[in-house]
């Protein structure tokens, strides 16, 4: 509880922080914004908010679960209840994105704006060389990202957070055509979790910690144009400019007051469970480093599954550059909201054993080339991005190494 209360007045000092320095820099709209944000954490419901900072389980008082709801000419149906997990919603529900319901197709349309006040709005730049989201809550980034590559001149982007749920609006296309969708992009390690006191330390070859309420992004790859007024909402199909010209209806069909439509992001940032593995066997100036890091996380995922009766689809996992190591950094987490404690079971030096063991065995069997990998060792729905760059021979490399070093 403590925690929770430190991490309230935290966030709450930030926020005042900012704003002070948009008045000062005599950007008003944005101490405006700032305050709308402080407004908000100041009027949040005690059970959402000891909920969303994982005082009590998600899976009991779920927060971040939003709707979809069905507008036909301008009218709610009521007869369906159609909600998701925020981070599959900044997907599934996403503006121009389709579902079909009862053999009938309903097109997303508007993101859902508060009545009064504004959304969660973070801003955000990528680091060119470690590629590290550096997140804000302010437009002012850090100098240098923590990998010590200047940021002064990188680009500064802008997402907000949908956690009101989504309107459909008019469908125009034939119901027989495939749902349009757009996509999610990859998990970004965001940190600023609570380390606990267990660790697992091999010196020079492992380290394992365990953090708890600890932050991670997800982006859906597009971007929108949305009016400010009622939440109307196109993707993105060309050059991108900050503001964009546009007469619409809003969700009730009714000409909108506004024409200016504001370049947006929708995103999610949520808290879970994570187990970091430093090995700075995986080196960034080796040209196979990150694939060798990749088949083997995926391949660590599978053992860690089998060997402690986890669903596969309950834990995931993101490769982090190790600015200190100059290696990567693997890091497993919970996918169930706040953390179910999955990944912490593998804290212990023969849960760690049994799990490498497992993962060997499974990406030992000729299922595939030692060279490619395929759904029966490394290979999932989720991880098509990476698909070329996962191989079996790279798992076993560096599972045969760490069980030598286990043993």
């Amino acid at each position: 509880m403590d925690q929770f209360v430190n991490s309230i007045k935290e966030q709450n000092k930030d926020f005042e922080n900012a704003k002070d320095d948009a008045i000062n820099e005599g950007r008003y709209r944005d101490a405006d914004s700032i305050e709308n944000q402080i407004k908000r954490i100041h009027d949040m419901k005690i059970i959402d908010a000891l909920s969303k900072y994982c005082v009590i389980p998600k899976y009991g008082f779920p927060v971040d679960v939003v709707d979809l709801k069905l507008y036909v000419n301008g009218v709610i149906d009521n007869r369906y209840d159609l909600n998701r997990d925020l981070r599959i919603a900044i997907s599934e529900y996403a503006p121009d994105s389709e579902v079909i319901v009862n053999k009938k197709k309903y097109t997303s349309k508007y993101i859902t704006l508060p009545k009064v006040g504004e959304l969660e709005k973070r801003y955000f730049c990528c680091c060119p060389t470690c590629k590290k989201i550096n997140l804000t809550i302010d437009k002012k980034i850090a100098n240098y990202c923590e990998c010590g590559e200047d940021l002064s001149g990188e680009r500064i982007e802008s997402f907000i957070e949908p956690s009101l749920g989504f309107k459909t609006g008019i469908t125009k296309e034939s119901t027989r055509m495939k749902p349009k969708r757009s996509y999610s992009g990859e998990i970004s390690y965001i940190g600023k979790g609570i380390k606990d006191d267990e660790e697992i330390l091999i010196p020079n070859r492992l380290i394992i910690e365990s953090f708890s309420n600890d932050h991670l992004l997800v982006l859906n790859k597009s971007n929108f144009y949305t009016c400010p007024v009622c939440g109307y909402s196109e993707k993105s199909t060309n050059n991108l400019t900050l503001t964009k010209s546009a007469k619409h209806k809003n969700y009730r069909q009714y000409d909108c007051s506004c024409d200016e439509l504001n370049l947006t992001r929708i995103g999610h940032v949520f808290q879970t469970d994570v187990v970091k593995l430093e090995i700075p066997s995986l080196g960034i100036n080796d040209k196979n480093g990150f694939a060798k890091a990749l088949s083997f996380m995926y391949a660590l995922l599978e053992g860690i599954s089998i060997a402690m009766n986890i669903e596969r689809e309950d834990i995931d996992g993101v490769v982090k550059w190790n600015y200190e190591f100059e290696s990567y950094d693997i890091l497993l987490f919970d996918n169930v909201p706040g953390g179910a404690g999955h990944v912490k079971r593998l804290m212990g030096k023969q849960k760690i054993i049994k799990s490498l063991q497992i993962a060997l065995n499974k990406v030992s069997k000729s299922c595939c080339d030692e060279d490619t990998s395929c759904y029966n060792c490394l290979r999932n729905y989720y991880n098509q991005t990476y698909h070329s760059l996962l191989k079996r021979k790279y798992a076993i490399e560096v599972l045969n190494n760490l069980l030598n070093d286990l043993n």
